[in-house]
């Protein structure tokens, strides 16, 4: 069987559209597995509502933490760590006492600017959800001259934050969401983060400043079902009741101004678009197909809003790959997805073979550098191997096969961020 042409894309850097913070390392205890932060959050969204029960409560965390603990990423992830450390074994224990002692000798920042040299990760876009919902920049651990970050817009739906702010209608309601995103911006914020299909579709209708008015006076002598807590409290209530239609309707009211405004002030925007792993994240929010009435709202195309899909919009990826082919104003990124070899080997080919190579970037999902590392590693080796077949089987010339490269790895995410 002749041997494939083998490409060596690490010479060419690579962005992350999609790294989190605080960065782990600080406490190296959950290095290598989810921190004990999100078990707690997924046993507690798997437990009957209202239920008090502890010995459930362990039960259901002790599966949850198994589950997450035996997913294959993790295994390719530790023998990632062994051959770039040079390590002897692959055991968890190990690895993490390595990297603990990396990390209080050399202290995270230094140790992250190592995995980010040895990947030639040129800068990383922190999304500061987990951080502060102030409209300023708080990632000091990562290195200078390789971040930048988005600013968290899901606190701007809910209610009672109008309340606290002192807006009593829909006018004054856009005018103090509208106030902080142009602070965002001031501050050097690159993008505007929604949660929305944590808790609600992704589908937006027309609501008038009347109707948002309406809604909110009532959602306020509501009293919510019960909350989500991630990443903001949001009020839940029954489906199909009357509050939760008010509710839909005060939100999308809420992002429709940030939609337009994100178009009009140039920053762009950043949406989840996938279901995995979290029990609150459902398919039918996460469906992309709902993207249709934001991508068609004529008031967004007059504002010429970009918006970037994260983490493919698994397990919906074929819808992206239409929508990313039918809308020059949407991206999608490769995060979450980028550490999981198999599923990035499928996705990234499907993209590649239908839409452009300029709608695509790479992206992490984690706080954790040394994953950020691999999860650059991954994408460059896939990438890899798509080359070689394009070269192989398609006649692909190196010009091309590297023009899509750089599109990929850099070039989309420098050309649609960098200015911001």
């Amino acid at each position: 069987m002749e041997q494939q042409r083998p490409f060596d894309f690490s010479d060419i850097p690579i962005v992350d559209t999609h790294a989190h913070g605080p960065m782990m390392g600080k406490d190296t205890a959950s290095y290598l597995r989810s921190t004990d932060f999100w078990y707690n959050y997924f046993a507690d969204e798997l437990m009957p509502r209202g239920s008090m029960d502890e010995t459930l409560r362990a039960s259901i965390k002790s599966a949850v933490i198994r589950q997450a603990e035996t997913r294959p990423n993790w295994t390719s992830i530790r023998h990632y760590l062994v051959k770039s450390y040079g390590l002897s074994s692959a055991d968890i224990n190990h690895v993490e006492q390595f990297l603990k002692g990396s990390i209080e000798s050399k202290g995270i920042t230094a140790h992250t600017l190592q995995s980010f040299e040895r990947e030639n990760i040129s800068w990383v876009l922190v999304d500061h959800s987990m951080v502060t919902s102030e409209p300023r920049s708080k990632m000091e651990e990562f290195p200078e001259g390789r971040k930048k970050w988005t600013h968290p817009v899901t606190h701007l739906l809910q209610p009672k934050w109008a309340e606290k702010n002192g807006a009593e209608t829909g006018t004054d309601v856009a005018v103090v969401v509208t106030k902080e995103l142009h602070e965002s911006k001031r501050n050097g914020c690159s993008g505007f983060k929604s949660h929305q299909a944590y808790f609600r579709d992704l589908s937006l209708t027309d609501v008038t400043e009347d109707e948002a008015t309406e809604a909110l006076r009532f959602l306020r002598k509501t009293k919510p079902e019960s909350w989500f807590t991630f990443p903001v409290p949001t009020p839940r209530y029954k489906v199909g009741s009357v509050e939760a239609v008010a509710l839909k309707k005060y939100q999308d009211y809420i992002l429709k101004t940030i939609f337009c405004e994100s178009g009009r002030i140039n920053v762009p925007m950043v949406i989840h678009v996938a279901t995995a792993l979290t029990p609150s994240l459902k398919t039918w929010n996460n469906d992309p197909e709902k993207l249709y009435s934001v991508l068609d709202n004529d008031d967004v195309r007059r504002a010429k809003t970009i918006f970037l899909l994260l983490h493919t919009g698994f397990p919906d990826h074929h819808k992206i790959t239409s929508l990313i082919s039918q809308y020059p104003n949407l991206f999608v990124d490769l995060s979450w997805i980028s550490s999981n070899t198999l599923c990035l080997s499928n996705i990234m080919e499907e993209y590649l073979s239908l839409a452009s190579s300029m709608k695509i970037m790479h992206g992490s999902d984690t706080a954790n550098p040394d994953v950020m590392a691999y999860a650059a590693h991954n994408t460059r080796m896939v990438l890899s191997k798509f080359a070689s077949k394009l070269y192989d089987d398609y006649s692909w010339s190196e010009g091309e096969i590297y023009e899509l490269a750089e599109n990929l790895l850099h070039k989309n995410a420098d050309r649609i961020f960098g200015t911001n």
